[in-house]
């Protein structure tokens, strides 16, 4: 026999009695929600009147039961004490699943932050918000210990930077002097010379030897060598001045597609490439918002050191690929070259170090401008390599154009 629905007058009330015990079971979840959680929970109403809360929104805050139940939740919780501020944490709140960071206020007129969740749902059959707080004021002080930190690292930074300039540009003043002196001294030498060898043969056989090899050896060499040490010295200081540049330089994001500009890159290398036999593989690059100077220099550099450090014994090969990952882009630069034993890995992004073999022209900085540009543009670069196999070069850049500016 089936079971009837309950007739009242003539009228059909079950959905009347469902919509009941549904309004039943979400006034027994919210009471179960609310004094169980460990945290800050309250409800309000629509007009903003404070219905339900636990034990702690009166430990928390200091104010009595018979207060709160008077209050509007607008006095309970606000980022200030504007009706303006307070009235924004409503509506973020009254939208379904939203979140904020806002302040409770105690009976002292302390704040404290909360980070607040709501839900709307309704409770016998009016329109609610029920709320959970979790007090972040230790997360608050770890960010604000942070802040400094990272205000703190960006004036050492700086102090870096214009200690690099400011040595650099003093350094090129005896380097000059030195430059111009030994020239001087050559151009002496070349009068001393032609006036010393009509001189020579009436000098005795040991002493004419002795005049002799100073004049046409040891002293031409003493002077090679200090040009060759000037030389020298001013590439290291092009080099930190270049480095440094790095570090101050505009960034100017923009949109970026890599397939070309690695191909560029390429052909800028073909008759090295064509000469040695070398094989270079580019994937499907994704675009990426980066300052197009600096991705040029990246790449550049990288794929400059995968072609000089390929291994003769066989055919070299290059391989480029990306893969997009939400919030950061990752590019690989792969080759079959002579690796990186690991004893030596540790010099590979430092300043005029170099790995393994030192039978190529270079500074050693060309890492260290790579590795100094991705972190202008809030990226990173690792290495894997494997002696006698090759090396593998990883790094990733920002794909939120916003973050493409940041400074290292």
């Amino acid at each position: 026999m089936a079971q009837s629905k309950p007739i009242t007058q003539g009228i059909d009330i079950t959905e009347r009695k469902e919509v009941e015990k549904a309004l039943v079971r979400e006034k027994n979840f919210s009471n179960a929600v609310i004094n169980s959680s460990p945290g800050l929970m309250f409800i309000f109403g629509e007009k903003g009147n404070i219905i339900q809360w636990n034990s702690n929104a009166e430990n928390v805050t200091g104010y009595s039961a018979s207060e709160i139940a008077k209050m509007n939740v607008l006095e309970f919780v606000a980022k200030e004490y504007t009706m303006t501020a307070a009235e924004a944490v409503q509506e973020a709140l009254t939208k379904g699943q939203a979140s904020v960071e806002l302040d409770v206020l105690t009976k002292p007129g302390k704040k404290i932050p909360f980070f607040i969740t709501g839900r709307r749902t309704k409770i016998e059959n009016a329109n609610c918000v029920v709320c959970a707080g979790i007090d972040i004021t230790e997360r608050k002080k770890a960010e604000e210990q942070l802040q400094r930190y990272a205000a703190e690292l960006e004036r050492s930074n700086e102090e870096v930077k214009n200690f690099a300039y400011i040595v650099s540009h003093d350094l090129r003043v005896p380097l000059i002097n030195l430059k111009g002196y030994t020239s001087e001294l050559r151009s002496a030498l070349e009068v001393i010379g032609s006036n010393l060898d009509e001189a020579l043969p009436h000098l005795i056989d040991e002493k004419r030897s002795a005049v002799a090899t100073a004049l046409h050896e040891d002293v031409p060499e003493a002077l090679e060598f200090i040009t060759n040490s000037v030389s020298r010295m001013d590439s290291f200081i092009n080099a930190v001045l270049i480095l440094a540049r790095l570090g101050r330089q505009d960034l100017k994001p923009e949109p970026i597609d890599m397939n070309a500009l690695v191909q560029t890159t390429v052909e800028t290398m073909s008759h090295q490439l064509q000469e040695q036999g070398i094989e270079v593989i580019v994937g499907s690059l994704p675009h990426v918002v980066a300052d197009r100077t600096s991705m040029e220099q990246i790449m550049g550099n990288i794929l400059s050191n995968a072609v000089k450090y390929l291994d003769s014994s066989r055919p070299g090969q290059v391989e480029v690929s990306a893969q997009a990952n939400g919030a950061e882009t990752t590019f690989c630069i792969r080759d079959n070259g002579r690796g990186i034993a690991a004893e030596d890995m540790g010099k590979v992004f430092a300043p005029f170090r170099r790995a393994g073999k030192q039978d190529t022209p270079g500074e050693g900085m060309g890492l260290a401008y790579v590795q100094t540009l991705l972190r202008r543009h809030g990226g990173r670069i690792s290495c894997k390599s494997e002696l006698g196999k090759g090396t593998t070069f990883t790094f990733t850049i920002s794909t939120r154009s916003e973050k493409g500016a940041r400074d290292a």
